[in-house]
């Protein structure tokens, strides 16, 4: 039976999931809005539904991050309490709710990170806080993943020869058709020789396309778009829903609940609580980085999406909490930096925020936690 701390605690999650939601739903969908492929409403729309999605499977896919995150809450040889997972939630929530209301896209794990720090020092010293493990699983991944980013974008954009060009010239059509089966006569003896029918995948522009072969399957480069943008969603979910319930399974796992039990649960109402945030909140976010950040091109927005769901769902399947805001604007930010067109107004703006939510969520949490002490 879980104790009435550790549904306390899940309920606290819910809400951390909520502002996270409304957050982080614009990484995905932003470069949409940019190149005027959709409305704000519209994308965040397509995004939360996808979050959604993807916190439900973080469920099976998402247990090397919960660990890390977990482990993260205790001092070594000390369990974590319920006031100190309380007040790393808290502490967390209440950074990222406030960027939420400002429209300014902060990072949930920094949030996270900092909160721990903030908390483990007070409640542990900071001798006995996980150092070596907060810089190195967690720190270090957030401050390297914007700029590899921005350089696969780079090399890939310049590889492609994207930029540069007001109109883009070449294929943006990609088609799959199947050849059909060829039956003809061996030179070599009266047998009949049946060569099976091979499925073949080219690029064209729409209408060569369909002239080619009319029953070819064909995807145009706005569509591969709208399935990266739901892509990167899915991979961002997968990646933070894990981080969420961590703050809170501490307990659960002292108690020795079921591992089927709880915890599913616990994912499934993170997952609801992240859309719901993304379908209320995530407007805000997503039109400083669709309207203000950079235009795009669809071929940039492509691949930007496409870089950013690469990092995220590598980093998920190697334990690592990536920052899925960081790498977003890292890739979104990487095509308007070699293009000229970024707004260095908004940039600033981010970058204060993204600097003050550490030292903003450690103070928090810390608070939070003086206070459970009185």
């Amino acid at each position: 039976m879980i104790s009435t701390e550790t549904q306390g605690l899940l309920g606290l999650a819910l809400v951390l999931a909520f502002f996270n939601g409304g957050n982080d739903v614009s990484r995905a969908v932003a470069a949409l809005v940019a190149e005027g492929s959709a409305s704000v409403r519209t994308a965040t729309l397509w995004g939360a539904v996808w979050t959604f999605v993807g916190a439900l499977v973080a469920a099976l896919l998402g247990g090397e991050l919960v660990r890390t995150l977990a482990q993260s809450l205790s001092a070594a040889g000390q369990s974590p309490s319920f006031s100190v997972a309380a007040s790393v939630i808290l502490g967390a929530s209440v950074v990222v709710g406030w960027a939420t209301l400002r429209g300014l896209p902060v990072s949930t794990t920094h949030a996270v990170v900092g909160s721990i720090a903030g908390v483990g020092i007070t409640a542990y010293g900071a001798s006995n806080v996980q150092w070596l493990l907060l810089g190195s699983k967690i720190l270090l991944p957030l401050l390297a993943s914007p700029l590899l980013a921005f350089l696969l974008v780079s090399l890939v954009l310049r590889f492609r020869g994207v930029l540069g060009r007001d109109e883009v010239v070449e294929a943006d059509c990609l088609c799959l058709g199947v050849e059909p089966a060829v039956v003809g006569v061996s030179q070599n003896s009266a047998a009949f020789v049946l060569e099976p029918s091979q499925i073949r995948v080219w690029t064209a522009r729409e209408h060569a396309c369909a002239q080619d072969d009319r029953a070819a399957l064909r995807m145009t480069r706005s569509q591969v778009h709208w399935l990266t943008s739901a892509v990167v969603s899915f991979a961002r979910a997968v990646n933070d829903a894990p981080k969420i319930f961590a703050l809170a399974v501490g307990l659960v796992a002292l108690e020795g609940a079921p591992r089927g039990g709880p915890p599913l649960v616990g994912f499934w109402g993170v997952a609801a609580a992240m859309m719901l945030g993304s379908i209320v909140a995530g407007w805000r976010v997503t039109r400083v980085l669709g309207k203000e950040l950079t235009p795009l091109r669809v071929g940039e927005g492509l691949v930007a999406n496409l870089v950013t769901a690469v990092l995220v769902i590598v980093g998920t399947k190697l334990g690592l909490p990536l920052s899925t805001t960081h790498v977003s604007v890292g890739a979104i930010g990487g095509v308007g930096m070699l293009r000229g067109s970024v707004d260095w107004t908004v940039v600033r703006r981010m970058a204060a925020a993204w600097v003050v939510t550490v030292p903003a969520s450690a103070a928090c949490a810390s608070g939070v936690f003086l206070a459970f002490r009185l």
